[in-house]
């Protein structure tokens, strides 16, 4: 039903889904056949159509009445038609601004119309014709069409007018399919929640209630985010709200967590425990992708509560505002598509041990996500630490040698189309995420610029490349493939804001999701997207990533 209402509205109908999304709730929970009345049975062919036989007397009688006809009502041979001059080399534009060689040349050797003379007497009938004698059958051999500079322009003007309609279809088409994408993504997620309404378990854990310790919504998680811990986690937390930094979830926008379901874990004892979270994925959300989906990057960002836990069981009464966190990395699995909107991702994320060394406080964590009632995302063995600005200054970023790890044996696939560049500036790399690759990869593309929904990056403030300064399918240590592209890094950008309140850090997340756009670019610039209109780039199921990340 819902994919009959989005049809109608991409056809410019007026449509009130709302009303449609209200009635869902009620017709979720009925149940019961319903009577489908008289059945009417059509043969799937119908029987063959024959024009009636005409009776033969009629046929006679007709053929008689034809031989009366006098032979000077028969139909007159036509003469020859006239030469006439081609027309496209009259051709003078409306606006009055056509070339001057547009015109007619008067002594240009044309045959003149010769008028048809009234005939004098009875005209033959119609018979044979003798060679070279009478009209000729068929039509006159036609001039060629020289080629003058009128011409070639008349040519040019007609077919950018051409262009020009084709591609305003096009952008309608687009637009069109855009509404109707976005039509059929709002019934679905109002029947995605009426159907949790009629069987609300999702199979995966135990209900949010039945969970231990406090819970929170997004109001008071904003407030731990921002303003006094001791208000929501007790007054054994006050001496640390006078800290200048403390270990907090981020702001908004990078505050993910909607909800807090339960935490396990015993307050101020830095021993181990578990948070249970709640993202939902909405129709608004500001990070949604061109497919309507939650960037894969943020998708391990969304499972940011490891933060809350370390901050309830205690570690700012050790940092004491001197040491600030910074993630160290990971072993991240897919085991699905990032969420959709409508969906709900729910964390289950556990501290599992503490280390030291050197003075650092480190600690282990791991989580799993689902979505669905599934299984989308798993995190193993991750890493983060509390270190002091001395520290951080000091550190020389990832350690890693391309050369030293022997990519395998798997065959590499060759290119489909090779680009126009090795080198791509701003505006190119805002052509490919803006869904336009034709303008950044050259005329090799140019069949894309049919495609309803090219695979393509996040745009807006989700661009994390600045511009890519090298393409090379043949390059790097291993003659596998090589990409290098660049983004710079102002105190000024947006993620710095309130990630973290007094630390603003980019998040590795946010590197990783940089990460991912790079491979993206890399595939879209050897042609692999260009018959894949409908796709979208999305990390592969099942394979382990290991991510690392270093420095301020």
């Amino acid at each position: 039903m819902y994919q009959a209402v989005a049809e109608l509205a991409a056809a410019g109908v007026p449509v009130d889904s709302a009303a449609l999304a209200a009635q869902l709730g009620p017709a979720a929970g009925r149940r019961g056949t319903v009577d489908p009345g008289p059945v009417i049975r059509l043969p799937a062919h119908p029987p063959r159509l024959q024009l009636a036989q005409r009776a033969a007397a009629a046929v006679q009688a007709e053929a008689a009445a034809d031989a009366l006809i006098s032979p000077q009502s028969a139909a007159p041979a036509m003469p020859r038609a006239p030469m006439l001059p081609p027309v496209l080399d009259g051709y003078a534009p409306a606006d009055g601004h056509g070339p001057a060689d547009a015109q007619v040349s008067p002594d240009r050797n044309v045959p003149a119309a010769s008028p048809i003379p009234a005939a004098a007497g009875p005209v033959p009938a119609a018979g044979p014709v003798p060679a070279g004698t009478g009209p000729v059958c068929g039509p006159p051999a036609v001039p060629a069409i020289p080629a003058t500079p009128a011409t070639a322009r008349l040519v040019a003007a007609q077919f950018q007018q051409a262009s020009a309609l084709h591609q305003d279809f096009l952008a309608r088409r687009a637009q069109a399919h855009t509404q109707f994408l976005y039509t059929r993504q709002q019934m679905s997620v109002a029947l995605t929640r009426a159907a949790s309404r009629a069987d609300s378990g999702d199979g995966t854990a135990p209900a949010p209630g039945s969970r231990p310790g406090p819970k929170f919504g997004r109001d008071e998680l904003e407030h731990l985010a921002g303003g006094d811990i001791a208000d929501l986690f007790g007054p054994r937390f006050a001496a640390q709200d006078g800290h200048h930094r403390q270990t907090r979830l981020p702001e908004p926008p990078m505050l993910l967590v909607d909800r807090v379901t339960g935490i396990d874990g015993t307050a101020a004892s830095m021993g181990t425990g578990t948070i249970w979270t709640e993202a939902d994925v909405t129709l608004d959300s500001w990070y949604l992708d061109g497919s309507g989906r939650i960037p894969a990057g943020l998708m391990v960002e969304a499972g940011q509560a490891d933060l809350l836990l370390i901050s309830c069981l205690g570690v700012d009464r050790y940092t004491r505002g001197d040491r600030v966190y910074r993630l160290l990395g990971c072993e991240l699995t897919y085991h699905g598509s990032p969420a959709r909107a409508g969906e709900t991702l729910r964390y289950e994320i556990r501290i599992d041990r503490h280390a030291e060394q050197g003075g650092v406080r480190l600690f282990f964590f791991s989580y799993d996500c689902y979505a669905g009632g599934k299984l989308r995302m798993s995190v193993r063995n991750g890493q983060a630490g509390f270190f002091a600005d001395g520290e951080l200054s000091q550190t020389k970023g990832v350690q890693w040698d391309p050369a030293q790890e022997h990519p395998g044996d798997a065959q590499v696939a060759s290119p489909r189309q090779l680009p126009a560049a090795r080198r791509f500036g701003r505006d190119a790399v805002r052509a490919f995420a803006s869904g336009r690759p034709a303008d950044c990869f050259g005329d090799g593309w140019r069949a894309a610029r049919a495609h309803v929904r090219t695979p393509r990056i996040s745009g807006g403030r989700l661009l994390l490349l600045g511009e890519v300064t090298a393409v090379d399918p043949g390059g790097g240590p291993w003659q596998r493939g090589y990409l290098r592209a660049e983004t710079a890094v102002n105190a000024g950008d947006w993620f710095f804001s309130g990630h973290f309140k007094n630390d603003p850090c980019m998040p590795g997340t946010l590197m990783f999701e940089g990460g991912l756009q790079a491979m993206a670019f890399y595939l879209a610039a050897l042609g692999f997207t260009l018959d894949h209109d409908g796709w979208r780039f999305e990390p592969v199921s099942g394979p382990e990533c290991l991510l690392r990340c270093r420095d301020r």
